[in-house]
């Protein structure tokens, strides 16, 4: 059994776009329907991701408006041009899409999406840092790149190991090498590590283990970890976007992701002080310590 909506709610009516609304085509009416798909099939399809739309933004409407704000606010500081000018338009894609899967209970989805953010701009950012394109046209190009590598080789860049230097003698920890070096337990890789096991779905990081159930279901557990990741890599490819990118500013509406009750929200302690020391460093030109605390 199904309900429609108030017809008082502005969700309730579908919208589209008008002709003249696009860059592309003529400004003439759209051709009526040729070949409407069947109502039984539009509704099978449609109704229970709606029913995840409509109870997400009945009850978590203030995190679905700042999710969409950052990614606003993300597409607006995109640099005129160059290799992190096009991740970032690319990643954006991934940020709007992990919102929108969100929004719709595909909680596996979303997250996923934010690994290919991850990787296209790691390998950006690494390129641009490294002042060597060629990874990146390969990658254009079609030619396989392995993530783990794009890893191994921001840390062998010197500007970025004199930088890890000395976050990590300030916060204990750093973005690319971690707490002693090595990089295995680095933020870059523990976020990617964690988001790479969505992908791979299995035991707690499938939808159906949010669900309990057959789906897409509303859940308040799939919603949270999907909130927290979209998040947190934000807050970090924003940063790394900055180390390539110096002319890169804080884009209006995100600086709130990144005071300390936010970043309590969806950082382990050790990457909390790491974020607010290079959010000062990066951003602010403080060269001083973090105001958060290890331990």
């Amino acid at each position: 059994m199904v309900s429609k909506l108030n017809p008082d709610d502005f969700r309730s009516c579908r919208l589209i776009l008008d002709p003249d609304d696009f860059a592309l085509g003529d400004d003439g009416p759209d051709p009526p329907p040729s070949d409407l798909i069947p109502r039984k099939v539009w509704e099978g399809i449609m109704t229970l991701p709606g029913d995840v739309a409509i109870r997400t933004t009945n009850h978590q409407g203030a995190r679905a408006a700042m999710l969409y704000r950052l990614h606003v606010a993300w597409m607006g500081a995109i640099p005129a041009e160059g290799v992190v000018a096009e991740a970032m338009l690319e990643a954006g894609d991934d940020f709007e899409a992990a919102l929108f899967n969100l929004l719709h209970g595909f909680y596996k989805q979303a997250i996923s999406s934010l690994r290919s953010a991850i990787e296209l701009m790691m390998l950006g950012c690494t390129s641009e840092i490294a002042m060597n394109t060629e990874t990146w046209t390969a990658w254009e190009n079609g030619e396989e790149i392995k993530i783990k590598e794009v890893f191994d080789k921001v840390q062998r860049v010197p500007v970025i190991r004199a930088f890890e230097d000395e976050v990590r003698r300030i916060t204990g920890t750093s973005l690319f090498a971690g707490d002693n070096g090595s990089g295995r337990n680095a933020w870059a890789r523990s976020l990617y590590r964690r988001l790479s096991s969505y992908s791979h779905t299995r035991g707690i990081t499938t939808n159906s283990y949010f669900w309990q159930s057959n789906g897409p279901v509303y859940s308040t557990e799939g919603l949270r970890v999907s909130y927290q990741s979209l998040l947190e890599t934000y807050a970090f490819l924003l940063l790394i976007g900055r180390i390539a990118c110096p002319g890169l500013r804080m884009p209006n509406g995100a600086r709130v992701i990144y005071e300390r009750d936010s970043l309590g929200q969806f950082l382990e302690l050790s990457f909390r002080v790491l974020c607010e020391h290079c959010v000062s460093r990066l951003f602010d030109g403080n060269n001083g310590q973090s105001k958060v605390k290890p331990g």
